[in-house]
């Protein structure tokens, strides 16, 4: 779940559509009571198109869930996320 946090983080952080495919590709479930209500409001930002919103949620649901410290943004030009190549039908977003 961390390294998919990390992931939609640097997408969001750079306005980038393969969020949305990043995003559909997160677990619901975690075996935490809750998981699925501590979701909603990213679920709801990233409905959106909000990825400011979405962004500070992910960094909410990594300190919910005990992720951080060291949840942080692992996106470097170049590199795809970690999301089973999503991004492949997800072109690269108008910026």
């Amino acid at each position: 779940l961390k390294s998919q946090l990390q992931a939609l983080i640097g997408l969001l952080e750079q306005s980038d559509m393969a969020a949305l495919a990043a995003h559909d590709a997160m677990p619901q479930q975690h075996g935490r009571s809750g998981f699925a209500q501590l979701l909603q409001p990213l679920d709801r930002a990233v409905a959106a198109l909000d990825f400011g919103a979405a962004l500070q949620h992910c960094k909410q649901i990594g300190h919910e869930l005990g992720l951080q410290p060291g949840l942080q943004s692992g996106w470097q030009p170049g590199l795809q996320p970690d999301t089973d190549n999503a991004t492949a039908s997800h072109p690269t977003a108008i910026r």
